[in-house]
């Protein structure tokens, strides 16, 4: 089990996305709009993301947030989805993340550990993702709005997205 505390101003962020590791993303404080394939969700209070091995995850936090990312050996494989992180999961996320290390070899660790991954393997889907088309062209246009979007400005027109649809090659 490897973990990860840290926090960061409105920033991106892709952390890394190692082989033999499924990763849970959460916050302390602050929220994260959050992209993993095929989903778009944010990450606050009580809602998590949990990742399989190998799934990129970009993170886009318009203000402060504290991000916990808690890798375990993946042992199964995971879909990757929106979760509710419960009160108690999230104690133990921030305490593992407080004192630095366990030691699996340590028998009080080691039950701490296996409480952890109880906890993660009981998780609950949260209505809470938006999953992207699955038709390559609405797929297409979802992707330009996601990398074009601008707060300060109009959104695109249906016809402008609309002719997008047709040239995937330009989305």
């Amino acid at each position: 089990m490897r973990w990860y505390g840290l926090g960061f101003r409105a920033t991106a962020l892709q952390p890394p996305a190692p082989p033999g590791w499924n990763r849970l993303f959460l916050t302390r404080s602050g929220a994260c709009l959050t992209r993993a394939p095929g989903l778009l969700t944010t990450i606050a209070a009580r809602h998590g993301l949990l990742v399989g091995e190998r799934v990129e995850v970009a993170l886009h936090a318009p203000e402060h947030a504290e991000l916990r990312i808690l890798y375990v050996a993946a042992r199964d494989a995971v879909r990757t989805r929106t979760v509710v992180v419960m009160p108690l999961l999230r104690a133990l996320v921030d305490r593992v993340v407080e004192r630095g290390a366990l030691d699996a070899h340590d028998p009080r660790d080691r039950r701490l550990i296996e409480v952890i991954v109880d906890e993660i393997e009981s998780l609950a889907d949260a209505p809470f993702g938006l999953a992207l088309p699955h038709d390559p062209r609405a797929r297409h246009v979802a992707e330009y709005c996601l990398t074009t979007a601008n707060a300060d400005a109009p959104p695109p027109s249906t016809e402008h997205l609309a002719g997008r649809a047709d040239k995937p090659e330009n989305a």
